[in-house]
């Protein structure tokens, strides 16, 4: 891909003379980075493996879970019941908060991660 610009920007500067040619040159590789489709899905492949990377550092982190129910709630138990009791009413409020961290997981995580490190590595040097 590199070569390719590499090319066209030298059959430019030999086309053109003078100081014409050099803003000629660099006005054509801006106009070429911007509309290549080719360097354009490299651009994004190249953002996908750096999101990727992210993601893979995420797994060291940890997990933080928060829940919360509230609401009215109705017993009707075959206890009650048999006592003669009605449903009972009662009104239902609850939190919950848990953090997680994986200590251990069989070096997976690192690897998971050198591989994105790798993956986002090839993407660059493809621009």
């Amino acid at each position: 891909m590199i070569r390719c610009v590499a090319g066209l920007a030298l059959a430019v500067l030999v086309a053109l003379p003078g100081e014409a040619a050099a803003q000629s040159l660099a006005e054509e590789i801006r106009v070429l980075l911007e509309t290549n489709p080719r360097i354009a899905a490299a651009q994004r492949n190249a953002n996908a493996a750096r999101d990727g990377e992210r993601k893979a550092w995420g797994a060291f982190l940890p997990t933080l879970t928060v829940e919360a129910d509230s609401g009215p709630e109705r017993i009707d138990s075959p206890t009650r019941r048999s006592q003669g009791n009605d449903a009972t009413r009662y009104r239902k409020d609850g939190v919950s908060v848990s953090v997680v961290q994986n200590v251990f997981d069989g070096y997976r995580r690192p690897e998971q991660y050198t591989s994105a490190r790798t993956q986002t590595s090839i993407q660059d040097s493809n621009l």
